[in-house]
């Protein structure tokens, strides 16, 4: 976070929102539901590597050409590039950093994903720009001083989760913050070979579904008796972990296995954000 935005977020923090600013943003404004992930950091040895293919190529052409050259990472280095947008107002600071792939071959790949990430960003960017405009005008009119209202901080970024010259994942993560922190993320896992999106059934078989199952029922129970974690069972009126759905989200670590993912809320309190569990 650069030291804007380091600022910004401190102002922010220590701002008292008005009583009723909350139910008038909820009457003016339209939450999107989105399941939401987050992956913790890749092994030291893999942040590098990743390092090397993603971000150096990004800064400079001279070591561009350079890592290029290099068996392996040249080639996977032509793939993933970024671009970076920001934007700050009276309303909103905005900071995005965008994924491109290219040169992967499969020129019809590169459109499809390209078009659909920079039209995800834009509907969010679009989006928060409205609602920020609503956002002041509401903490105006509920008694708000203006000279210390503070922006709506959204914040766009990505992490790949694993990179190699047969598959692509990773993931997209879009944070807002006003009164409360909203995130959503999009997850992308790709066959390089064929251009098309990687499915549960393709990684673990046609009976995936009771294999990831099984998994989770049994990383639940093993985590409530070891680390005292606790996950909704029905008796609070919320169902909990009833198994995995059609569409569920996942992504593919840097060994190569699938790791399901659930938001904040979505199978235990929220006090204990995302839970993920890799399948072995």
């Amino acid at each position: 976070m650069n030291p804007s935005m380091k600022n910004a977020k401190k102002i922010y923090d220590s701002i008292i929102v008005p009583d009723r600013l909350t139910q008038v943003i909820e009457s003016t404004t339209k939450k999107r539901v989105k399941r939401t992930y987050f992956q913790p950091l890749l092994t030291i040895a893999v942040t590098t590597c990743l390092l090397l293919i993603v971000i150096l190529p990004n800064m400079n052409s001279v070591m561009a050409k350079g890592i290029y050259q290099i068996p392996v990472i040249g080639d996977l280095a032509r793939i993933f590039t970024f671009r970076d947008y920001h934007k700050q107002d009276e309303y909103s600071v905005i900071d995005v950093r965008m994924p491109e792939i290219n040169n992967t071959g499969n020129s019809f790949l590169e459109k499809k994903v390209n078009e659909e990430i920079l039209l995800r960003i834009s509907d969010i960017i679009n989006e928060v720009e409205i609602k920020a405009r609503k956002y002041k005008q509401a903490y105006l009119e509920t008694g708000g001083i203006e000279s210390e209202f503070q922006p709506i901080i959204l914040q766009i970024d990505y992490t790949i989760q694993s990179l190699t010259n047969e598959r692509l994942s990773f993931v997209i993560t879009s944070t807002e913050s006003f009164s409360s922190s909203y995130t959503q993320q999009f997850f992308y896992n790709i066959d390089l070979k064929t251009g098309k999106e990687i499915t549960l059934s393709e990684m673990l078989g046609s009976n995936y579904k009771e294999i990831i199952n099984r998994s989770i029922y049994q990383q639940i129970e093993e985590r409530m008796q070891q680390d005292n974690m606790i996950y909704f069972d029905g008796s609070d009126g919320i169902p909990g972990f009833t198994g995995i759905h059609d569409q569920q989200d996942f992504y593919i670590n840097a060994d190569g296995k699938v790791v399901i993912v659930f938001a904040k809320y979505e199978i235990a309190p929220g006090y204990m954000g995302i839970q993920e569990f890799v399948i072995d």
